[in-house]
């Protein structure tokens, strides 16, 4: 979906012209929304030589959840030290790190929105939606059933694209 069919959307809704810097604007508060409820995760793979090297994540990154390590296997491995989104791992091998990751803002109305799953189109679309409303009228009663039909839309996504299927057996491996 793009910045261009969100602002189709939200003008067909609300019955007049709106300016797509708003419209973007709209959008991407809303990406930082969505980053903040929908848990929004991705992957880095990682070989590890120097177990004394700081490794820098992407700036887009944040809250790792965890690491898993191949060797022989898939593990989860807990010996690693974050620090001001850079990570040190003391034990080399090769690593699969798991993080939260915000998705990225558009910078212009007709460019896509990346790294987000359709299921979230229609919350985004509540937001703008919600947000055009409460910029006309901070009081406007609207803007708030808007608002909480983003949190539900959101909500009802994440819990639909979060596995619930669950390893039989993990291994954890601890550094002493």
């Amino acid at each position: 979906m793009t910045g261009t069919e969100i602002q189709s959307y939200v003008e067909s809704r609300l019955g007049r012209t709106l300016s797509p810097d708003d419209i973007l604007l709209a959008i991407n508060e809303c990406l930082d929304e969505i980053a903040d409820l929908a848990l929004l995760y991705a992957t880095i793979d990682l070989d590890v030589t120097d177990g004394t090297q700081w490794y820098e994540l992407p700036e887009d990154f944040s809250t790792i959840e965890h690491l898993i390590i191949y060797d022989n296997g898939e593990h989860y491995y807990e010996g690693w030290i974050y620090r001001n989104g850079s990570i040190r791992i003391p034990d080399a091998g090769s690593y699969k790190i798991v993080a939260r990751k915000m998705p990225d803002y558009l910078n212009d109305i007709a460019e896509p929105i990346n790294n987000l799953h359709r299921m979230y189109n229609n919350a985004v679309k509540y937001y703008v939606l919600g947000w055009i409303r409460e910029n006309e009228d901070l009081d406007d009663q609207i803007s708030e059933k808007y608002y909480q039909k983003f949190t539900e839309k959101v909500q009802r996504a994440a819990s639909s694209l979060i596995s619930t299927k669950s390893p039989a057996k993990v291994q954890v491996i601890r550094r002493a």
